[in-house]
């Protein structure tokens, strides 16, 4: 599961708003979940169970941000098909993310064209790494992976309704 607390800033202030930080509870046991990533704004690793699960957010002051939970769609490759490819919009601005498997050592390619206003953030769902960080906007990523695990691809718009197409290669 993805937790994302996305802040916005306020018309008046045009100020960065202080960023919210997400935390993911098990209902039943009162227990928090632990999520390998740095970034307190963002919470993500997988479901220990099927259950269900309170979500919290919390901020240092007062501060308006998009919620978004997602279970990302899996994307399929093999040796005989290393490429999977998408193509969309985005109903908000609620990143939309896939999930890949890639073994240590292979190369891992994503191209992400579209609306001008979409960029790509790609990271270990394990370990949290970063390969393409949220803040860069990248629209490609070319790399081989050091961990075997899954990454999440996020497909992230600036707006409302921007149309996509991704592709991705595991060779």
């Amino acid at each position: 599961m993805l937790v994302h607390a996305i802040a916005w800033p306020v018309a008046e202030r045009q100020n960065p708003p202080p960023e919210p930080e997400v935390r993911v509870f098990a209902a039943a046991a009162g227990r928090e979940l632990p999520s390998p990533r740095a970034e307190p704004e963002v919470w993500s690793a997988r479901l220990p169970v099927t259950g269900e699960y309170v979500v919290r957010v919390t901020a240092a002051a007062p501060t308006a941000y998009t919620l978004a939970v997602q279970i990302p769609r899996r994307a399929e490759v093999s040796a005989a098909e290393p490429v999977a490819i998408f193509t969309g919009s985005t109903p908000s601005r609620v990143p939309i993310d896939y999930l890949i498997h890639a073994d240590a050592g292979r190369t891992l390619e994503i191209t992400l064209g579209g609306a001008p206003t979409v960029g790509l953030h790609v990271y270990g769902l394990d370990d949290g790494v970063q390969l393409a960080a949220l803040a860069d906007k990248q629209r490609l990523y070319a790399g081989r992976v050091e961990t075997t695990q899954d990454y999440v691809v996020s497909v992230v718009p600036g707006e409302e309704r921007a149309a996509y197409d991704l592709r991705i290669t595991v060779r």
